[in-house]
Order: C-alpha cells, then sequence, then structure tokens
C-alpha cells in the first residue's frame, strides 16, 4: 500500500467516512441493506490496495457513481422515466428556443427554466435535483459546445431554485398522506 502522510488507523476512519456519503448516490433502501458491507469491502480494498492514493480515489468513485447510477435507474419505474423524458424534451426546446440566432430575451429563457423545473419539482419533490438537471442541463450543454462558454453552467441556478421550490410547495400544501412522488 502507497503511504498516505497519515497513520493507518486514522486513514480508515476518515476515509470511510467519506465514501460513506459517497454512498449517498445509491437509492436508500439500497443502502439500507449494503452500506455496511459495502463499507467493510471498502476497507479491505483500501488495506490492500497497491497503487497511489490517487488511483484509489478514482477508482473507488468511478465505480461508485457508476454503480449507484445504474442501481437508481433500476429502481426508477416507467411512469418516472417517462417523466423525466418529459423534463429533459422541455429543457431541449427551451434550449433550442434559446439558441435561435434572433432570440434575444434572456429573461423569458430564464422564466421558463425556472417554472418548469418548478412543475417538475411538485410533481415529484423527493428528486428536484433530477428535474433541475433533466431541464436545465441543455442550454450549458450547447453553450460550452457550440461557444466554448463555461458561463452558461449558471443557468443551472435556475432550474435548481425552480425544482426545489416546486417541491418545497408541493410538500408544503400536499396532504400529509399524499403519494410524494418517487421514491429514490
Amino acid at each position: 500500500m502507497a503511504a498516505s502522510g497519515l497513520d493507518p488507523p486514522e486513514r480508515p476512519r476518515s476515509s470511510v467516512s467519506i465514501y460513506r456519503l459517497l454512498l449517498r448516490i445509491y437509492p436508500r433502501d439500497f443502502r439500507d441493506a449494503y452500506a455496511d458491507e459495502m463499507a467493510q469491502a471498502f476497507r479491505d480494498m483500501s488495506r490492500d490496495w497497491e497503487e497511489s492514493p490517487m488511483a484509489f480515489w478514482a477508482h473507488v468513485v468511478h465505480d461508485t457513481l457508476v454503480s449507484g447510477l445504474a442501481e437508481r435507474r433500476d429502481k426508477m419505474n416507467r411512469q418516472t422515466l417517462g417523466v423525466l423524458a418529459a423534463a429533459a424534451a422541455v429543457g431541449v426546446a427551451i434550449a433550442w428556443v434559446d439558441s435561435r440566432p434572433n432570440w434575444d430575451d434572456t429573461g423569458i429563457s430564464a422564466g421558463a427554466l425556472l417554472l418548469s423545473s418548478a412543475v417538475f419539482g411538485a410533481a415529484a419533490p423527493r428528486t428536484p435535483w433530477l428535474w433541475a438537471l433533466a431541464v436545465g442541463l441543455w442550454i450549458p450543454l450547447f453553450g460550452i459546445l457550440r461557444d466554448h462558454n463555461y458561463s452558461v453552467i449558471l443557468v443551472l441556478a435556475f432550474t435548481f431554485a425552480g425544482a426545489y421550490i416546486g417541491a418545497g410547495l408541493r410538500r408544503l400544501f400536499a396532504p400529509p398522506d399524499a403519494p410524494q412522488g418517487d421514491r429514490g
């Protein structure tokens, strides 16, 4: 194992804490069932790893993201996937209009992003981050690919604000026993 500059008892404790935070990518029921076993496997792998700490963490983060997102995808039902496709379609439409050469109304684009992500956030308030990304990712993607303009990432502030406002309003005004959207 490569030296990390920390004493062996300290490194696993802090590393496992960081790893447990990373496990939040998995759905809650999966974490409840397997987090302890995954943390033990992490400890074992950390102890036996012979390459650099950077290579170790690159491997851990990549593996956790790929498998965690796959697990989330498998947990989503068809309805959630349909709503996700609709949110992405709305986002693509707003980005397409915003990218037209004669379109020069940033305020309307920002309002459309805020309002549409709020609607999706209210529809499924347990995953507002998902709706914010599904609606808002397209303008930054077009801006970065077409114009190499990275400042358009700030557009995501509108979609995250909208999605969390919508989710908050749904929780505030929905009856306590009403379904709260998808669980993840």
